[in-house]
């Protein structure tokens, strides 16, 4: 099974881990601790090892390097890829929400918007934020 030693239980994550781990996300962060280490071993080979394992470490402990990461990938990734690792939106998994730009609809002017709710007002030819 996949035992975490006792002193390291406080990092764990288990949200995002084991049967809950999110493979694109670990996937994403495991390039990312690839990345870290190349640039990190071109200033100290000895440190990229560090980092490698630490980052590595991160990933297992707690699912994720990049806070947010679950996040991220369903809002970044396109939908083909997360397909592949059946999260996209025909898996039955919601993707974030598409914003869809209606051509008909009126055209807002944000500056009197804000004028019109007090948020911003107009000092020496400017727009500042109001308290």
């Amino acid at each position: 099974m996949n035992r975490v030693p006792a002193p390291l239980e406080r990092f764990r994550r288990p949200e995002y881990t084991g049967e809950n781990r999110c493979l694109p996300c670990t996937v994403a962060n495991t390039a990312i601790a690839g990345i870290l280490t190349l640039v990190v071993g071109v200033l100290s080979p000895v440190l990229s090892v560090v980092v490698l394992g630490l980052s590595l470490g991160a990933i297992w402990l707690r699912g994720y390097l990049v806070p947010g990461t679950p996040e991220l990938t369903k809002r970044y990734f396109p939908d083909w890829l997360l397909r592949q690792f059946e999260k996209g939106p025909e898996s039955g998994v919601a993707a974030a929400p598409r914003v869809e730009i209606d051509p008909d609809a009126p055209e807002v002017d944000p500056e009197a918007e804000l004028l019109a709710v007090g948020a911003v007002a107009e000092v020496d030819d400017d727009l500042r934020i109001t308290d």
